[in-house]
């Protein structure tokens, strides 16, 4: 558990994965059914390396581990998404969102982009729209500042950088990325799809 939190403090104030990489392993060595690490792992090593193999089987062990769970649902979904499987993809995106305790802007952009694929085009541009709703909200935004604040005063002991730091690091090119999306779709040209730096895959 200690490697596990250490590896998600390091991916959450670093853009360098070897090391979280590293420690995800080592856990994941100590528990090696451990539905969290392997889908966190696959998560990061996604973002590193592509949709490789070694991706697509850890997320899949995380999913028969915790069916259930909206972030591995997200991971394995996304993970479909860019190898081109969106049949697969999109029930799984869905459902990600379906079982999700609050809406997740990440996961309505990786399903905009399933359905782009897809040529689903309306569906794209209304899943595109609800995430940009989602990540303009100032709830939303509060919500991640607490969580944040919470995890410097539970986890690090001391504040490494502001929340809103934070916020910025993990969100700001998700959301400069989603807004080329949409002006693309209203200007009539082939939007931009996948995402510079993933980040719902890691909880």
């Amino acid at each position: 558990e200690a490697l596990s939190i250490a590896a998600q403090s390091m991916s959450i104030i670093s853009k360098e994965p070897s090391g979280p990489i590293r420690l995800y392993r080592a856990s994941l060595n100590l528990q090696p059914e451990n539905a969290l690490v392997l889908n966190n792992l696959a998560w990061i090593t996604l973002e590193k390396d592509g949709a490789t193999e070694e991706v697509l089987k850890l997320g899949t062990q995380a999913l028969q581990l915790n069916p259930n769970a909206s972030y591995i649902l997200d991971t394995v979904g996304w993970t479909q998404t860019i190898l081109g499987n969106t049949e697969e993809a999109i029930p799984l995106l869905i459902g990600a969102l379906q079982s999700a305790a609050q809406p997740s802007a990440e996961t309505y952009v990786h399903l905009g982009d399933a359905y782009w694929i897809d040529g689903q085009n309306e569906n794209a541009s209304r899943a595109w729209q609800t995430a940009s709703m989602i990540l303009h909200s100032e709830e939303y935004r509060q919500e991640i500042l607490d969580g944040y604040v919470g995890m410097a005063r539970s986890v690090w002991g001391i504040t490494v950088v502001t929340p809103e730091a934070l916020y910025d690091f993990e969100l700001g090119e998700v959301t400069r990325l989603l807004e080329e999306k949409l002006s693309a779709v209203q200007e009539g040209r082939r939007p931009p799809t996948g995402m510079a730096k993933p980040t719902n895959g890691e909880n």
